[in-house]
């Protein structure tokens, strides 16, 4: 109920303090005011006259009281009479039985059963190694000489017609070496005419023969610029396919063909 009042109270300062201000607003805006009345009530506290009382319950005590009873021990005159049992003693004889194992004998019998044996002959065939003989034949073959020529082209060398300048320093005196101006030693290549073959710095013009090489084997003759060589006793187009080794043979210019077989032995089967 204090509470009520309390804000009550406050509610009232409020709109007093309020009123003056919103009656200022309202004389500055005539056209737009509305006249609104605030109406507070206030409520009295409702007291009652009864008188408030308080009542405190008083604590419950329980009376209880704790008999103890003391026993006192039993005492007997009499005397204490302790006996003492004496051991039991059997006349008779201990007699130990033991337990003979219990064994059973099985016999184990085991049957060999006899080689299955057959009136004839054993025979033992041990597979004999096959083995494939093949021979090394060696076949030379004969020169197959054709009227034609063989016609090779090789490359020109290239000729430079430029001026070759080398610089010999001369030694001085005084044991110091010197480097003087270089003189210009110039070296000019004659042109090579058309067709013509070089061969070891020698120009061979088209159509002439050409010095045998070392072997004294292969002529040469110069063919449109390019080498030709010719031989009746070789073959012309190199050595044919050999499937073996090329051997030469001494004071001939042709080689031998030596074919090459292997011989396969199979391991016998064990």
């Amino acid at each position: 109920m204090k509470g009520i009042c309390v804000l009550i109270v406050v509610l009232c300062v409020y709109l007093s303090l309020v009123s003056p201000m919103l009656g200022q607003s309202t004389t500055t805006r005539r056209q737009t005011t509305t006249s609104r009345r605030i109406t507070t009530t206030t409520r009295r506290p409702t007291t009652t006259s009864g008188r408030l009382t308080i009542t405190t319950p008083r604590p419950t005590t329980t009376s209880r009281r704790i008999t103890t009873t003391t026993r006192r021990p039993t005492t007997t005159s009499g005397r204490l009479i302790t006996t003492t049992p004496r051991p039991t003693t059997t006349s008779g004889r201990l007699t130990t039985t033991t337990r003979r194992p219990t064994t059973t004998s099985r016999q184990i019998t085991t049957r060999t059963r006899r080689p299955m044996t057959t009136s004839g002959r054993l025979t033992i065939t041990t597979p004999r190694p096959t083995t494939t003989s093949r021979r090394i034949t060696t076949t030379t073959r004969r020169p197959t000489t054709t009227s034609g020529r063989l016609i090779t082209t090789t490359p020109r060398p290239t000729t430079t017609s430029g001026r070759l300048t080398t610089t010999t320093p001369r030694p001085t005196s005084s044991g110091r070496l010197t480097t003087t101006t270089p003189r210009q030693t110039t070296i000019t290549t004659p042109p090579v005419p058309r067709g013509a073959c070089v061969v070891d710095g020698r120009i061979y013009l088209d159509g002439s023969s050409i010095s045998r090489d070392s072997e004294n084997c292969h002529g040469r003759v110069c063919m449109g610029g390019s080498v030709t060589f010719w031989d009746d006793r070789c073959f012309l187009n190199g050595q044919p396919k050999c499937n073996g080794q090329l051997v030469d043979i001494p004071g001939q210019c042709c080689h031998k063909c030596i074919e090459v077989t292997t011989t396969l032995t199979t391991a016998p089967r064990q």
